[in-house]
């Protein structure tokens, strides 16, 4: 379930073809992020580890998940310049519900890991809303807007990491880059621990 190339060059889904670049939904609409990188397809153990850590507090997973991030994509975080990194923020009412948010404990453990300022208020979600997995990708997108907003970030962003557990459509990735960006982010990237394929 480890990622390989080829990948989409820009959310890093697998593909099939070694001599296509875009996966189907990155040719069919444009993205505000730069790129982006998953540890695991979806599926199998990857799958069923991500939920535990997700829904049964599973926290202990954190450094086992920080560590094959870094392993993985160190130097892809370095090379891009990251100077801040944001996690995909949960609504209040579901933190609350859950006792934590996941994209957190990921994004505070890979900052402390490599020295990068974390920014864990960086964004926020404004409204409770529908869980996505529920939700067709027309109505993810518009289930997000005006949703993600910026919080508190420092004065200078350039160069942003997002962090967050999986990647499906793509949507909440894009409601957080087009806000950051909003915000002055010059460049959004993202990581994640799943993906879906990319055909």
């Amino acid at each position: 379930a480890w990622i390989h190339d080829p990948r989409c060059k820009l959310c890093g889904k697998p593909l099939e073809s070694p001599v296509r670049e875009l996966c189907q939904d990155c040719k069919a609409r444009r993205y505000s992020f730069q790129s982006g990188r998953s540890l695991w397809l979806y599926e199998k153990k990857a799958k069923q580890m991500t939920l535990d850590y997700k829904y049964k507090n599973k926290r202990e997973y954190t450094d086992f998940f920080v560590d094959e991030m870094i392993r993985n994509y160190g130097g892809w975080i370095r090379g891009n310049r990251i100077g801040l990194i944001v996690p995909v923020p949960l609504n209040k009412k579901k933190k609350r519900e859950r006792g934590y948010n996941q994209a957190e404990l990921l994004a505070a453990r890979l900052g402390k890991e490599l020295g990068m300022e974390t920014a864990p208020k960086g964004l926020i979600r404004q409204r409770y809303t529908s869980p996505q997995k529920q939700l067709g990708p027309t109505e993810r997108r518009h289930n997000l807007e005006k949703s993600i907003q910026a919080g508190r970030l420092p004065e200078k962003v350039d160069h942003v990491l997002l962090i967050d557990d999986i990647y499906t459509t793509g949507a909440t990735v894009e409601a957080c880059a087009k806000a950051l960006i909003k915000a002055g982010a010059k460049d959004v990237y993202f990581l994640t621990l799943c993906i879906g394929h990319g055909g």
